[in-house]
């Protein structure tokens, strides 16, 4: 009788772990800020840590080559066109200000989370225009956001809601949001998942770099591939031609870098800023596996856009260009390929269908991109064979295809087209070329119904299943 009873009571002392359902994974976002892809080439802990146990892409892309309105796509998963900050601040709903005067700020991936159980960190750049300012958007649990332009000399941060200043030699600005993030990540170890963000200053300008750091570059060899100072530049729109050759005078004090020399010195500077951040990541990782997160744990890292240091004669973000609107992209996770390259398309809007899928969470029906889960899986047979890039500040638009073509429209009628297997340095636009009238027409045809397209539109216009 004991024995039965003994037998009894275990079983059913047993049954509600085998009725718990598994954690939902942690998720940790390490976004960075003009960074071209080539750049990861000399990030040592990222390519080990990330690149070799992750899935890196290819053809991943900033559908709008500017810091806010990136950053915004990634926050909420749609086309610039459709969230409404068109360009960082050169037009009326732009930046920070535009962010919040359209309300965007009520529904994000932070948003989208939080509501259902995630603990939230944020901690970096925000916006462009997010200054002097306490507030704190929803969603977000902790907080340690730049209040001010991160300089040479100091920083200022809104720490949830109450500002501090901070000095790069007492503690440099990189190391600051590595000490806060590895701090919330280990506070996590048991407990609710977690969701964290964490967005660095590097390599953008002014460059702040460790001291430590300081120099690494100065015997460097900057690459200079065809595209760089473009010598013909006739094919191109008229504001490119506008731009003179660069030489090695440095004459002009116009605000731009218009010579090699000056063009070498912040190439050297960015990548002596990333020596930081690569401690960073290593720093993370090495916390999520100390505090036994690492196997539950996604981990993403991008930049909000890429940059043309000297390529078609452009030093820049801007323009309708690969250099511009690739972006380095790798994920390491649950489930996800090890050491795979994938050349599918994927964008800067499918990180936060991605992310919602990951925490088991319904996307608004108003996101536009695709989550690519299944991608990092390798169990997807098709996916999208067309994405969109628009710029509100130099007025064009264009399609990037799957096979390797870019067609831009601009607002002054000129047009480009490039088939990247032919031409990789997109050095000669065959716009005008009489054999391609039809496929610029299918191009044409394709942008328009990407350009006027929102939510499930947008994947039923990409040419995915």
């Amino acid at each position: 009788m004991l024995l039965c009873l003994f037998v009894s009571m275990t079983t059913a002392e047993r049954k509600p772990l085998a009725q718990e359902q598994p954690q939902k994974p942690n998720i940790l976002f390490i976004l960075t800020d003009d960074q071209a892809p080539e750049d990861l080439a000399g990030m040592g802990n990222v390519q080990s840590r990330l690149v070799e146990k992750g899935t890196s892409f290819s053809n991943a892309f900033a559908t709008t080559p500017a810091c806010c309105p990136s950053r915004v796509s990634f926050m909420r998963g749609q086309y610039v066109h459709n969230h409404g900050v068109l360009t960082n601040d050169e037009t009326p709903v732009a930046g920070y200000d535009g962010f919040i005067e359209l309300g965007l700020q009520r529904s994000t991936v932070a948003t989208w989370l939080d509501d259902n159980g995630y603990s939230t960190f944020y901690a970096g750049k925000f916006l462009n225009g997010y200054k002097n300012t306490r507030y704190v958007p929803p969603g977000w649990d902790r907080w340690y956001a730049f209040s001010s332009k991160v300089r040479m000399d100091d920083y200022v941060v809104n720490e949830n809601g109450e500002l501090k200043t901070y000095t790069q030699d007492k503690q440099h600005d990189t190391y600051y949001l590595r000490d806060k993030a590895e701090a919330f990540i280990r506070s996590r170890a048991q407990g609710r998942p977690w969701f964290a963000w964490v967005s660095t200053h590097a390599p953008h300008g002014p460059q702040t770099i460790a001291p430590e750091f300081e120099g690494s570059y100065d015997d460097a060899q900057m690459p200079k591939p065809p595209s760089y100072n473009e010598a013909d530049v006739s094919d191109k729109p008229a504001w490119v031609q506008r731009r003179p050759l660069m030489d090695d005078d440095c004459s002009t004090d116009n605000g731009v870098y218009d010579c090699h020399k000056q063009v070498v010195e912040d190439w050297r500077e960015r990548q002596e800023s990333l020596m930081s951040v690569d401690v960073m990541v290593v720093d993370l990782v090495n916390a999520l596996a100390e505090t036994n997160q690492l196997t539950r744990t996604y981990i993403v890292f991008a930049s909000d856009n890429g940059f043309l240091h000297g390529q078609h004669r452009l030093y820049s973000k801007g323009g309708p260009y690969e250099e511009n609107q690739g972006i380095p992209f790798v994920v390491r996770g649950p489930g996800v390929r090890q050491g795979v390259t994938s050349e599918e398309l994927v964008a800067n809007i499918d990180l936060g269908p991605t992310i919602a899928e990951w925490a088991g969470v319904e996307a608004p029906t108003y996101v536009d991109g695709r989550s690519f889960a299944l991608l990092l899986e390798g169990t997807v047979a098709s996916w999208r064979r067309y994405l969109l890039f628009e710029q509100f500040k130099h007025h064009y638009a264009g399609v990037r295809t799957a096979h390797g073509e870019t067609y831009v429209e601009h607002e002054s009628v000129e047009k480009e087209y490039y088939n990247l297997t032919a031409d990789p340095w997109q050095l000669d636009s065959a716009h005008s070329a009489p054999e391609n009238a039809e496929r610029i027409g299918v191009l044409s045809a394709r942008l328009s119904k990407l350009e006027s397209c929102a939510g499930a539109r947008c994947r039923a216009a990409d040419g995915g299943p």
